[in-house]
C-alpha cells in the first residue's frame, strides 16, 4: 500500500513558500560544524547519517582528514545531510513550523534528493541510502569533465551535437554547461580557441561528465535501486498532489490530477480497489522514472525556476552548502541565490529570497518567518 505523506501542497496562492536545495561543487571542508554545536537537531541529522552510511560524517564533514570530501560518492550524502540539518534547524525556531513547510521544493541536480525529503517523499533514511548508491554508481562511469559556457541553450546543444558532448545543465540565459569524455571536451575547448566568437567557457573541476550520455549505464544499475523504494504520496481529498518541480522536465510532479480524477469516479461506480492500487503505482513509477532520466539528461534549472515563480511564492528559501573563498561556515553564501534573484528579477517579480546555510542565517531567516502572518 502506498505511503500517504502529509499534503502542504496549496491550492490557493495565500502563503506559498517553495525551498531550494543546491548540488555538487558546494561542498566545503567545515560544513556544518556551527549548526551542529547550535542545534540539537543538526547533531541527531548527523548522527543518523553516520549509522546509515556506516562512516562518522561528522568527521567527514569538519575535518576530512583523508580528503574525501570532494569525491562524489562522500560529496552527494555530506550535501544532502547538510541540507536537511539546515532545513530541519530552521524548522525548530520557527513558532509554527507547519506554515512555512513547502508548498513545493526543488533541488539542483542532487538537490533534487533533499528536495523530496523536504516534502515526505523519501524518508531521510531512504534518501541517504539512495544517494549513497547513487554516488558509488555515478563515480564508477566518471571519465571525462564538464565545462561552463557563456551559451544559450540553443547554440549549446547545436555545438554540443558537433562535438560529442551533451548539454548537462541550462543554469540561466548566458549559462550553460556541457559534458562528455576528456576528448570531446578538448576539441569543443579548441574550436573555442580558434573561433571569433565572444564565448567564454570554463573546465570545472567535477569528477566526471554528470547529467551526460555518458551517465547512461549509470542509470540504468540505479534504476535497480529504484525500484526497490517506496515513496510517500501527498494527497488532498483522495487527489494525489505534486511535491517537487523537476529537473528533468521542469514542471511540477507527480502531476496525474486529471488522470486520478477520471480513476477515482470508476472506482467508485465499480467499488473496486484495483484502479486505486493501479494509480498509485503510476505515481510510484513517474518518481522512479524522473529520478532515472535525471542522471543522464540535462538539469533544466532555468525554467524550473521560471515554473516555480509561475506558482506566485511569497519566499524562497534555499538550505545547505556555502560558497566563498574564506574558510568557516560564517563566511559562505548561498550557491544559487544570486542567479536565481537575477532571473527572479527578469521575469518582473518580487519574491523574497530567504537562505539558511549556517547558524547565522539560519537564525535570521527563521526569526523573520516568525514575525508573519500567515493569515490562519
Amino acid at each position: 500500500m502506498v505511503r500517504k505523506s502529509k499534503n502542504y501542497y496549496k491550492e490557493d496562492k495565500e502563503g506559498r513558500v517553495i525551498y531550494i536545495f543546491p548540488g555538487q561543487g558546494c561542498q566545503y571542508k567545515g560544513m556544518g560544524s556551527d549548526i551542529i554545536e547550535e542545534f540539537s537537531i543538526a547533531r541527531e541529522i548527523y548522527d543518523q547519517a553516520s549509522d546509515v552510511l556506516g562512516y562518522d560524517m561528522i568527521e567527514l564533514s569538519i575535518n576530512d582528514p583523508e580528503n574525501k570530501l570532494d569525491k562524489t560518492e562522500f560529496t552527494q550524502p555530506a550535501l544532502l545531510t547538510h541540507e536537511i540539518a539546515c532545513m530541519e534547524s530552521m524548522l525548530s525556531l520557527v513558532s509554527d513550523s507547519e506554515d512555512v513547510r513547502p508548498h513545493l521544493a526543488m533541488g539542483h541536480s542532487l538537490g533534487e534528493y533533499s528536495a523530496l525529503v523536504a516534502t515526505d517523499t523519501l524518508s531521510f533514511e531512504q534518501a541517504l541510502r539512495l544517494v549513497k548508491k547513487r554516488a558509488e554508481i555515478m563515480s564508477r562511469y566518471s571519465r571525462g569533465s564538464m565545462v561552463a559556457t557563456n551559451l544559450d541553450f540553443v547554440t549549446a546543444k547545436r555545438l554540443a551535437a558537433s562535438t560529442y558532448l551533451s548539454v548537462a545543465a541550462h543554469n540561466s540565459e548566458n549559462q550553460t554547461v556541457l559534458a562528455g569524455d576528456t576528448g570531446a571536451i578538448d576539441l569543443f575547448l579548441n574550436i573555442i580557441d580558434l573561433s571569433n566568437r565572444k564565448i567564454r567557457a570554463v573546465q570545472l573541476n567535477t569528477e566526471g561528465p554528470f547529467h551526460s550520455h555518458l551517465m547512461a549505464p549509470a542509470a540504468e544499475e540505479f534504476y535497480k535501486e529504484l525500484l526497490n523504494t517506496d515513496f510517500g504520496i501527498r494527497f488532498m481529498d483522495d487527489l494525489p498532489q505534486p511535491s517537487i518541480i523537476a529537473n528533468h522536465t521542469a514542471e511540477i510532479h507527480p502531476f496525474f490530477q486529471e488522470e486520478a480524477r477520471t480513476l477515482t469516479e470508476a472506482a467508485i461506480k465499480n467499488s473496486h480497489d484495483k484502479y486505486e492500487d493501479y494509480f498509485h503505482g503510476r505515481i510510484e513509477e513517474s518518481i522512479r522514472s524522473t529520478l532515472y532520466f535525471q542522471i543522464f539528461n540535462p538539469v533544466l534549472w532555468l525554467d524550473s525556476i521560471k515554473r516555480a515563480i509561475e506558482e506566485e511564492p511569497i519566499f524562497f528559501i534555499e538550505f545547505g552548502g556555502g560558497i566563498g573563498k574564506d574558510d568557516g561556515p560564517e563566511n559562505k553564501r548561498p550557491n544559487l541565490m544570486s542567479m536565481n534573484k537575477k532571473i527572479i528579477m527578469s521575469e518582473n517579480k518580487d519574491i523574497e529570497y530567504l537562505a539558511s546555510i549556517n547558524k547565522e542565517s539560519i537564525v535570521s531567516t527563521s526569526e523573520k518567518l516568525n514575525n508573519l502572518d500567515f493569515g490562519d
